[in-house]
Formats: structure tokens, C-alpha cells, sequence
């Protein structure tokens, strides 16, 4: 949650570009939802009315209603995409420029194959979320408030009966959601740490080949892959049980609207019309509820993620000029080292009783 508030503040700078998503939307949902109607007319017409002019009127109104949802799907996706780009652009360079102002000790902490992660791989899965998941979530909301309104109006009843089953998914996610999460942070780490041996690997090969090091560099790879590969099978395995769950669950629900709903047919309590129309309503859901699943797994690659890179935004400097600092222009006098001790952190010392003076003019190199 906390995230996602920091997340939100990125977000809301670029409202006019959120307004745009959430109206083009609200428009494609509702197009979509008022095109199963036009089928229960089409399947009256064929089955009671039998008028061709009508049956050729209500088809020009589905192709027509479908052009203009493909019209606004391009806009949405679009704009979608500009506002996601936006937002990792503005996440990036805060990263990079949290870096930029670190003392040495931030460095001495965290490798810089994390940093590297951190700042480009991090930053990109949560660019990923808000491309495609962001905006199946928003649809989601949206397509299920008019979805189950629209069921509701036609049977109660069998609507009830579908989301009971329905439910099962919110056990689902409660159940898998945060193992999921734990373990994918933890894999975020151990690729940090990949990169980090990699980069310094390559960066001093040379070092590596004089010193015949290959077979040590070789071992020192191999814990950390290893550490890796076990968190991605794990969430692998997690994945394999979290998401055939939720499509297990929209199979029964198929199940359910043909059983009870052909019982109301038969009893003449539904006509076979709002059959046609509750069913494409019932179906026009499966593919969000099913989606859910994903958009929880990104969402959680993105929270785990996101974590990383704002520790690194907000991380302050060690070493910070006061406010009312003044900056010396000429300086008289020297500076002269006695007996230094010196370390980032106690128990790794960096100077050990060094003693050195810098007169006036010189420059000493350390």
C-alpha cells in the first residue's frame, strides 16, 4: 500500500492523460456490453419476429457499434501506452539522480550490479504493469458494474448462483497472492546480485585471466544462479496452481448458467433470447475473471519491484552540505592527516593509521 501512494503521485501528474483512459474505457465497455442486446434482438427476431429489415437494421448496428469500439480501443491503447512511458521516464531519472548524489558509503552497501537492476530492469516491470494490466484492471472494474447490473436485471437468481462460485477466486488470490510475492522479491535479489558479479567479472576480465582466477569466478557464479533458478522455479510452481485455479473456476460458472438457466427455459421463467444475452454476459466476464490472475501476478512483480527502486529514490545521502554552508573560494593554509582510521563500516576499515599533508597548491592523489 505504501507503494503504492508513492506510485500514485507519478500518476497524478499526468491526470489528463488518465482522464482520456478511464473515458475511452468506460465508452469501449459499454459499447461492448449493449452489443450482446442487439444478439438477444438478432435471436428473437429469427425465432418469433422473422423480419428481414430488422434482422438487416440490427446487424449494421453490431458492425457499426464494433467499428466504433475498435476506434476507441486504438485510442485507449495509445494513450495507455504514452502514459506508462511517461511515468517510468520520470521514475528513471529520479533513480539515476538519487544515485548521483550518494556518498561513497551507499556504494560500498549495495553492488552495482543491484543498482544496475534496480534502475533499468525494476523500473521496466513496472512500466509493464501499467501498459497492459493497469489498463485490464480499469476495464475490469468497469465491464463488471455494468456486466452484473445488467445480469441482475434479467435473473437475480441465477446471478447469484454464478458469483458464489465467482468468489472462489478472492480465496484464491488470498491464498497464493503473497507467497508469490515474497518469492518473486526475493528472485529480484538474487538477479541483482547476477548482475552484479557479472558486471565486475567482465569489467576486470583482465584481472581475472593474470591472476588465473576462472575456476574461482566460475563458483562464485554458481551460488547465485543457483539462488535464482530455485526462486523462478518456485514462483513458476505457484503460477501453475494460482492461475489454472481461476480457470477452473470459470468453467464451473459456465456450467452453472447452462444448467440452471436451461431448467428456467424449459419452465418458461427465461425466454431463450436472455438466455443468449445473460450467457455472452457471463462469457464477456471469463476473460476478465480469468485475467485476474495475471493482472495479481503482475501486480505483485510490480509492487516487489517498485519497492526496490524507491528504496533507491528515497535513500538520502550520508553526507549532506548544511544549508547555510558557505563555499571557500580561496583557501589559506594546509590540511594535514594524523594517525586516520577510517571505514564505511567498522568491521571492514578502509584507511588504517594513514598520515599525509596537503600545502597550499598541491594536489595528493590516495
Amino acid at each position: 500500500m505504501r507503494f503504492l501512494k508513492k506510485l500514485a503521485r507519478y500518476i497524478l501528474r499526468r491526470w489528463h492523460l488518465l482522464v482520456i483512459i478511464v473515458a475511452c474505457t468506460i465508452a469501449v465497455t459499454y459499447i461492448n456490453i449493449y452489443i450482446p442486446k442487439l444478439g438477444g434482438q438478432v435471436v428473437r427476431n429469427i425465432l418469433e419476429v422473422r423480419d428481414y429489415g430488422v434482422l438487416i437494421w440490427l446487424v449494421i448496428q453490431i458492425i457499426g457499434l464494433t467499428g466504433v469500439s475498435g476506434a476507441l480501443s486504438f485510442i485507449l491503447r495509445y494513450v495507455n501506452g504514452y502514459f506508462a512511458q511517461k511515468v517510468i521516464y520520470e521514475i528513471r531519472n529520479e533513480a539515476y539522480e538519487s544515485i548521483q548524489r550518494q556518498s561513497l558509503a551507499f556504494f560500498d552497501k549495495i553492488d552495482t550490479g543491484q543498482l544496475m537492476s534496480r534502475a533499468t530492469t525494476d523500473t521496466e516491470r513496472i512500466g509493464r504493469f501499467l501498459t497492459f494490466p493497469f489498463r485490464m484492471l480499469v476495464q475490469t472494474a468497469f465491464l463488471l458494474t455494468g456486466v452484473i447490473t445488467s445480469m441482475i436485471m434479467i435473473d437475480w437468481e441465477l446471478t447469484i448462483a454464478s458469483f458464489m462460485i465467482i468468489s472462489l477466486i478472492l480465496v484464491n488470490f488470498s491464498l497464493f497472492g503473497k507467497k508469490i510475492r515474497l518469492v518473486i522479491s526475493r528472485s529480484r535479489e538474487h538477479f541483482g546480485e547476477l548482475t552484479s558479479i557479472l558486471w565486475e567479472n567482465i569489467s576486470g576480465i583482465r584481472v581475472v585471466r593474470a591472476f588465473a582466477m576462472e575456476d574461482y569466478e566460475k563458483e562464485k557464479f554458481q551460488r547465485p544462479n543457483r539462488a535464482y533458478y530455485d526462486a523462478m522455479v518456485k514462483a513458476a510452481v505457484l503460477r501453475a496452481i494460482f492461475l489454472p485455479i481461476t480457470g477452473l473456476i470459470g468453467g464451473f460458472v459456465t456450467v452453472i448458467i447452462f444448467w440452471l438457466g436451461g431448467i428456467r427455459v424449459i419452465e418458461g421463467r427465461l425466454s431463450i433470447d436472455m438466455l443468449y444475452v445473460f450467457s455472452s454476459y457471463a462469457f464477456m466476464l471469463m476473460r476478465p475473471m480469468s485475467m485476474l490472475g495475471m493482472i495479481w501476478t503482475g501486480y505483485q512483480r510490480m509492487t516487489a519491484a517498485g519497492e526496490r527502486v524507491f528504496q533507491i529514490i528515497e535513500a538520502e545521502p550520508e553526507i549532506k552540505d548544511k544549508p547555510d554552508a558557505i563555499e571557500l573560494k580561496d583557501v589559506k593554509g594546509h590540511i594535514k592527516f594524523e594517525n586516520v582510521y577510517f571505514g564505511y563500516e567498522k568491521d571492514k576499515p578502509i584507511l588504517k593509521n594513514v598520515s599525509f599533508e596537503i600545502k597550499p597548491g598541491e594536489t595528493v592523489a590516495l
